[in-house]
């Protein structure tokens, strides 16, 4: 479905902007995704049915060109949601510290440029809350 919008927006002449396919099957591919972040300190991947009470969201807006170049954005809090849809975005999240905050942003830009990612992309961390 993905390639077929892409594909589709193309022959209209609208421009993609965002990751290549491959880059997409990397970034889908669990085993691929697991051996990329069992190297990143303190980060574990999060089943989709997990309990999330007491963890905060934050997001980290990434940029990469290609010639390999990322850009990190600093974090926003994601955290006040009803359902899937976001109510507040807080930036700067105000319960990182500065340390906090470059680490998250350094392990969001090696992450996608693991993957070669090219164009806009958002990391989303999920943080205990009762752990600094």
């Amino acid at each position: 479905m993905w390639l077929t919008w892409r594909t589709s927006a193309k022959q209209r002449g609208l421009v993609f902007v965002g990751p290549s396919s491959a880059v997409l099957r990397r970034i889908t591919d669990p085993a691929v995704l697991a051996t990329t972040v069992a190297g990143t300190p303190n980060f574990a991947m999060t089943p989709a049915n997990a309990d999330l009470r007491g963890v905060r969201r934050v997001d980290v807006d990434v940029l990469g060109d290609a010639h390999g170049t990322m850009w990190a954005f600093p974090p926003v809090e994601t955290t006040v949601r009803t359902g899937d849809a976001l109510v507040l975005a807080e930036s700067p999240a105000a319960f990182l510290d500065g340390e906090r905050e470059d680490a998250l942003r350094e392990v969001a830009r090696g992450l996608l440029s693991s993957f070669g990612y090219v164009g806009a992309g958002v990391v989303t961390f999920l943080i205990r809350s009762e752990k600094r």
